[in-house]
This record gives structure tokens, C-alpha cells and sequence, in this order.
């Protein structure tokens, strides 16, 4: 049997093999240091086919960082604003899914520190997004609306908070959760 017959991965297998080839180079020298060659290398694929998955290497940063941090705050804050579910649970599920992503998480939020890296970029864009969600999110519940710059010191405390415990792993998780909560509540109800 040649190599020809053997069935290729299709897209969705390449893209995963791609994204987990990034995070291990990215997470030892960044993502500005690693080529897209090393990383077609590093995942077992062509040129070609990182181009059918990705973009450019900007667009694997996105998809590490929407996998780790953006989707679940997205869908944490979407049932906030349904009402359908309270404050506190919201805030312990943003916490846990990002301790779930451990790994994705860390990179990024090391990422993030350069300001001129994608990751840093896309957290000022996920927060632009965030601050309004909420903003409706107390108007919904009847509270006094926090200005821009105090919710996006929350949101900044919130990634401060879980930056510096992740590599505890989940023997912080409930503290973070507790602590993450206890500010969103005192932001929430100051007046």
C-alpha cells in the first residue's frame, strides 16, 4: 500500500492538530517566535493545509484564546443577560471553564502581556464586547450601571486573579471563584 491511499484527516482533525502544535510552540517562546513552517512541522501537516484551517498565525492565537477565555465568558454573560442564570453562577463558570483550559489559558495570558501581541489585542477587543453585556446585565437586574472603566477594571481583575492562580491548579480554583465573585458582587451592588 502507498501513502496516497491512506485517508487523509479531514479539516476539523487538521485544524486540532494545528491548534495543539501551537500551543506547545507558542508556550515555549510565544507566538512572534514561531514560524508557521515550525508549526506545519510540529502538527504533521503541509503549508497548504494550515492555510485551508487558519488564516495566518494571528488567527490560531484567536482560536487558542476563543476556546480558553472568550467563549465561555460570552456564554456566561448571554445567560446572565436571559436571567437565567444568577451573578455567582456566572462567575463560577467563567472561572471553571478557564481552569478547564489550563494550558491554552496560561499561554495566553502570557501572551498578553507583550501589548502588541495578537492575544493582548483580542483581550481589549473581548473586553470592549464585555463591558456592554454587563452593563445590560445590571440594567436587567435593576442596579445601577457601572461606568466603562470600573467594569473593565473588574474584567482586568478577574484575569489578574486567574493568571496568577492557574498553575495552582484546582486547588485554587474555588478561592479564585470566591474572590472573583466577591468583587463582581461589590462592583455590582456599590452605589
Amino acid at each position: 500500500m502507498d501513502g496516497r491511499s491512506k485517508p487523509r484527516p479531514g479539516v476539523e482533525a487538521q485544524r486540532r492538530a494545528i491548534l495543539e502544535a501551537a500551543l506547545a510552540l507558542f508556550g515555549e517562546r510565544g507566538s512572534s517566535q514561531t514560524s508557521i513552517a515550525e508549526l506545519c512541522r510540529h502538527a504533521g501537516v503541509s503549508r497548504p493545509t494550515f492555510y485551508r484551517c487558519f488564516e495566518d498565525k494571528d488567527a490560531v492565537v484567536a482560536a487558542l484564546y476563543d476556546e480558553a477565555v472568550h467563549s465561555p465568558i460570552r456564554d456566561a454573560l448571554v445567560a446572565m443577560q436571559r436571567a437565567e442564570t444568577e451573578g455567582e453562577a456566572v462567575v463560577g463558570r467563567v472561572v471553571d471553564a478557564i481552569f478547564d483550559q489550563r494550558a491554552h489559558a496560561e499561554f495566553l495570558f502570557a501572551e498578553a502581556r507583550d501589548p502588541d501581541s495578537p492575544a493582548a489585542a483580542m483581550i481589549r477587543a473581548a473586553y470592549a464586547q464585555i463591558v456592554p453585556a454587563l452593563q445590560a446585565g445590571q440594567r436587567a437586574r435593576g442596579l445601577r450601571e457601572s461606568s466603562p472603566i470600573v467594569l473593565e477594571a473588574l474584567l482586568v481583575a478577574w484575569q489578574w486573579m486567574v493568571a496568577t492562580h492557574l498553575s495552582e491548579g484546582d486547588a485554587a480554583r474555588a478561592k479564585v471563584r470566591d474572590a472573583a465573585w466577591e468583587l463582581t458582587r461589590q462592583v455590582f451592588t456599590a452605589r
